[in-house]
């Protein structure tokens, strides 16, 4: 998906970069999609491509983040 990865910027640096900023959200009680790309977009992040954050993108986001979350719990579960 272009939103995900650009030739400057690549998943893993787009996902490292907003995890954190994503959770600060969180915590703070922003979670849902329209809420989150308006944060996202008023504090200046943008997709790997330049654009601008929009719900779906978001939802996209929050998904690889909660499957990226499970999948890390998983290995750490089988690793012990």
């Amino acid at each position: 998906m272009i939103h995900f990865h650009s030739d400057t910027v690549g998943l893993g640096d787009l996902f490292t970069k907003l995890e954190p900023v994503v959770k600060i959200y969180a915590r703070e009680h922003t979670r849902k999609p329209p809420d989150v790309s308006a944060t996202l977009n008023a504090e200046g992040h943008r997709t790997a491509d330049g654009a601008l954050w929009t719900p779906r993108s978001v939802r996209f986001l929050l998904a690889l983040m909660v499957n990226d979350s499970m999948i890390s719990r998983a290995a750490i579960r089988v690793s012990r």
